[in-house]
């Protein structure tokens, strides 16, 4: 399963519980899960939320997604767009070692494969960008 946009929280608890009984109920393997991350490596987080609105911020305002986020928790999501609360459970932000945890993280309740979004944040949208490659490619390196 490829999750695109989907709160983190809600693949861990509904999704992939969901995903192992289905297979497990007709003697298959569960499919691997592959989440969609939105990543910044930048310290400020309103800065890192402003960048993730930025490259995302039409999502909650379709009606595919509104009613996603609606059944992840955000009944509002059409209207209020991305709050604070929702893009904390997306975006992967923070300095280099915070990033590489929180992605490991992900990992360890489940997900199989990352789909990475780099989001560029800050008034140097650059040096964020740089940061994040450099430590993407790091893990994905070792």
């Amino acid at each position: 399963m490829i999750s695109w946009v989907c709160p983190h929280p809600y693949l861990r608890d509904i999704a992939l519980p969901e995903l192992r009984n289905a297979a497990a109920k007709v003697g298959r393997q569960s499919p691997p899960l592959i989440v969609h991350v939105p990543v910044c490596v930048h310290e400020t987080i309103e800065e890192a939320r402003e960048g993730f609105r930025e490259e995302l911020g039409y999502y909650p305002r379709t009606r595919l997604y509104a009613k996603m986020l609606a059944n992840a928790g955000f009944p509002n999501a059409q209207e209020t767009g991305w709050t604070n609360e929702m893009s904390d459970t997306l975006l992967v932000s923070g300095n280099e070692e915070q990033v590489e945890g929180k992605l490991l993280k992900i990992f360890s309740w489940g997900a199989s494969e990352l789909i990475v979004t780099i989001i560029p944040a800050g008034s140097d949208k650059a040096t964020s960008l740089k940061r994040t490659e450099k430590l993407l490619a790091q893990i994905s390196n070792p």
